[in-house]
This record gives structure tokens, sequence and C-alpha cells, in this order.
């Protein structure tokens, strides 16, 4: 009897296997791209899936795809079964996001709220939690001890989190949340998530007291920080629950400094490939600072840098503060005159 179970299993599995690779190869049909041969079960993960640095191959593999139909307005990678469209150029963009067809987001971001709860999330993290003492402050009215060095075991827990968040997605077998949350990458990101929560209980408990006490804090003597006003929410109109809070405040810490991060790269970058834009930057500057090179920065020095505020500007006008958007799509759309069905 058995034996006849372990046939009838190897048949059931075979039709699946052919059902699958026939309507990749279907869709492939449909956009520009380089379609994975018939057997290939696991796509284009195949380039990068057992490889050691395993982030770095994925963006060479987007990087190379877009490459090679730059000309197209978009393209397509497959990891199994599951196709992802790469959107190469704006105009695809433009196209896809008309009406109302692409409004939900991925099935990746379920992942993230066991860490992120309901919060507003948008981008995930990178690894440049250096800027988050200057960001905290902006976001909390005060730095984090906890952030503070360098090495502390809360810049390690996030740092790893990340990576197992991202190897995940490259690892189908560990799409199944039931096999991910008993695997030992989900037990270590158990331990990492509670220590997130741990903080977050922190930085909530420690501004509360503060705003029982009267103090509430200022930035520059003229703005208030943005968990003073979602206070404000909570204790005055009760529009926010602490439950609320908290969500709120895990989005700063995780995802909310990497706009800053994001920003001083792509700015430092491009200003490197400008050595006209540096020398007139580097002009302001001295003429800001004069002789007194080794004061502190002032926000009233920022101000008169009118020249290097037009550069930070223009540049949002070129490249995203995002690395990646996940939109699902379950309706067929046009894309442009192009006539690709995504």
């Amino acid at each position: 009897m058995l034996p006849m179970y372990a046939i009838f299993a190897t048949v059931a599995v075979f039709f699946i296997f052919l059902r699958f690779s026939i309507w990749r190869k279907k869709y492939c049909q449909r956009l520009p791209g380089k379609p994975p041969s018939f057997f290939n079960v696991f796509g284009d993960a195949a380039e990068f899936l057992f490889s050691k640095e395993i982030h770095i191959d994925v963006m060479n593999t987007i990087r190379k795809r877009i490459e090679l139909f730059k000309k197209d307005k978009l393209t397509y990678i497959w990891i199994t079964y599951v196709p992802f469209v790469l959107l190469v150029k704006s105009a695809a963009v433009k196209d896809l996001l008309k009406g109302n067809k692409m409004n939900e987001k991925s099935w990746v971001y379920r992942w993230m709220e066991p860490a992120f709860g309901k919060g507003l999330v948008t981008s995930l993290l990178f690894n440049l939690i250096y800027l988050f003492s200057s960001f905290s402050e902006t976001m909390f009215g005060s730095t984090i001890s906890a952030l503070r060095n360098g090495s502390s075991l809360f810049k390690k827990s996030i740092e790893r989190g990340e990576d197992i968040f991202i190897s995940r997605l490259y690892k189908p077998w560990l799409w199944p949340s039931f096999i991910f949350w008993n695997s030992k990458y989900g037990k270590e990101l158990k331990q990492h998530i509670n220590l997130l929560e741990q903080v977050t209980d922190k930085i909530v408990q420690e501004k509360k007291e503060k705003r029982l006490r009267g103090e509430s804090e200022t930035l520059s003597g003229k703005y208030k920080a943005l968990m003073d006003l979602l206070l404000e929410k909570h204790f005055e109109t009760q529009e926010l629950s602490e439950e609320d809070i908290k969500e709120e405040v895990k989005t700063f810490i995780l995802a909310g400094h990497e706009t800053v991060a994001t920003s001083i790269s792509w700015a430092l970058y491009l200003i490197g490939l400008h050595p006209d834009v540096q020398a007139k930057i580097h002009e302001e500057i001295d003429q800001e600072f004069g002789e007194d090179v080794k004061r502190p920065i002032t926000e009233m020095d920022l101000s008169g840098m009118q020249y290097l505020d037009c550069v930070l500007k223009t540049w949002k006008r070129f490249l995203r503060l995002t690395r990646c958007e996940l939109r699902i799509v379950r309706l067929s759309i046009v894309c442009g005159d192009s006539n690709f069905h995504v």
C-alpha cells in the first residue's frame, strides 16, 4: 500500500510542477525578459540561492537584468514560480499607477508585522544605524543611550534582524510562516523583536513620565518633538492608544532614519561626481565659517548656505529615497503603448 501512495504522490507533484512550469513559460511571453528554462524549479533564484553573499548577488542579478532590458519599460525575475516585475523606466510606473489597481501592498510586508505592527512602513532598514542618535533627537526629543555605543547590542540586533528578514525573501522554503517561525532563523528573529519591544516600551514610558511631570521638549526652542505630538493625541484627544504610539515608534526606529541615511549617501555620491559643484559648496562653506573652522555647525550656518540647500533638494527630483516598493497586481494592466500586459 505504501508504494502506491508514494507513486501517487510523485505523480501529483510532477503534474503540479508541469502545470506551474507551463504557466510560467506562458507568462514570460507577455513581457520582455530572460525566461528561466522549463525544468528550472528555482527560476532566477538559482543564480544567487546558494551564494555566500546572497544580498549582493541578488542586487547584481537585478542590475544586470535591468541593464539588459533598459530599452524596455519593464522586465522580470522569477523566484521559483513567483514573478517579480521590475519597472525600468518612470513611464512604466506612471502607466501602472493609473487607477486603483496597484494599491495593495505585497505579501512580503506581512512578514514585518511582528516587528512593526500596523505602523506606517514604506521602507526597509539599511545598515546605517549610526545616524539614529541624531535622528532620534528629532523624533523623540532626546537621544537613546542604547544607540550611542557603536558596538551596542541593540545595533547588532537590528542589523541581524534585517539580514534575516531579507534572506527569507530569497529562500522560498521559508515563506510559509509555520516553517519560518519554527526554524532557527525565526527563533532568532523573535529574540531581536523582543529586544525592540523592550527599547520601544522604555522610550514611550520615559516620554510619558516626562509629560506627566510637565516636561515638554522642543527642538531649537521652536518645534515640538514628534513623540510629544503623538502623546498629545493620546492624552488630550484619545485618537491614539499607547499601542498605536509604540507601533509608530518602531517605524521611526527601524525605517524612518533610513531616509536620512539614503539622503546623505546619494548627496555625497552625486556631489563627488561633479567637481564644479564641490568647488562652489567649498567656497560657500569658506564664506560662512571664515577662519573659525573648528567651531560646531549650527542651524544658522545651514540656513545661510543657499547653494548647498539647492543641491540637496535638486537630487531628490531624480532619485528615490526608498530602495523598493512592492505591490500586488491582481488584474491585467496594459503598460502604455508598448502593449505589455502585467
